[in-house]
């Protein structure tokens, strides 16, 4: 009866276990996907307020906020990177939004030098 005990409760204690690392896995997975997510929000709302109602660039708009939209893109070119994302999240989503985010930022870029370029004239 003892030993029927102790095995029943090493069981349990071994699926609570696996329970906790699951949710410990998800918990992981669900950070860096909204990590990601809102990133690329925060860096498309920043390449929109570069530019004015008639989509040109804003005066105010200098080298270091160019800087900061393209320092943020690059930080998370090649996340998330661990083997389980890799197979649970959504990567063809993930890319898709990078690579238009991506997009916004280098034209964001180019405008910027554009005006820098058309200033030292």
């Amino acid at each position: 009866m003892n030993k029927l005990k102790l095995v029943l409760i090493v069981k349990i204690g071994m699926l609570v276990g696996l329970f906790s690392f699951l949710i410990m896995i998800a918990m992981t997975l669900q950070r860096q996907q909204s990590y990601f997510e809102n990133t690329i929000d925060s860096i498309k709302f920043e390449c929109g307020l570069a530019y004015d109602e008639k989509y040109e660039l804003r005066e105010t708009i200098d080298h270091n906020y160019v800087q900061q939209i393209v320092w943020k893109i690059g930080s998370i070119r090649n996340y998330p990177v661990s083997f389980t994302s890799k197979i649970l999240l959504k990567e063809e989503a993930n890319e898709k939004s990078l690579d238009e985010t991506w997009e916004n930022v280098m034209y964001l870029v180019e405008m910027y030098s554009e005006k820098r370029i058309d200033s030292q004239k």
